[in-house]
């Protein structure tokens, strides 16, 4: 539930919007990373991580070795996504290497959040 409600909604205004050009007659198709690049991938990594620091700073959610770690580590991906986000609409910036890092850092967000969210819901299940 949680990969439909949050990653896929997340991502779906960008799919629409790359359907959307491709009906232009004069549409030339971008390369994986330029897509990416206009994905605004930085702020879905942003809510993604946000959601599931939340999550495990809930009061009647028990912290355990494995959540402990995945939370250090949300929190140092999501200061590091703010860091790169402020600097994204600067002049000079590089599509493609920024198409890149949000691709990468989207997939450590997903690997991150995922677990973090399942490691709750794992201990709200007992």
């Amino acid at each position: 539930m949680w990969f439909v409600f949050a990653v896929i909604f997340a991502i779906l205004p960008t799919f629409t919007q790359f359907l959307q050009e491709q009906q232009q007659k004069n549409h030339e198709t971008p390369g994986l990373y330029e897509l990416a690049s206009r994905a605004d991938l930085y702020i879905v990594c942003m809510g993604l991580t946000a959601a599931a620091i939340g999550q495990v700073l809930m009061p009647d959610q028990k912290r355990g070795g494995p959540l402990i770690f995945w939370t250090v580590f949300n929190v140092v991906d999501l200061a590091v996504v703010t860091f790169l986000a402020a600097g994204s609409d600067d002049e000079g910036i590089d599509k493609a290497a920024m198409g890149q890092q949000s691709l990468i850092l989207l997939i450590a967000t997903l690997i991150s959040t995922g677990w973090s969210t399942y490691l709750c819901e794992l201990e709200s299940g007992k």
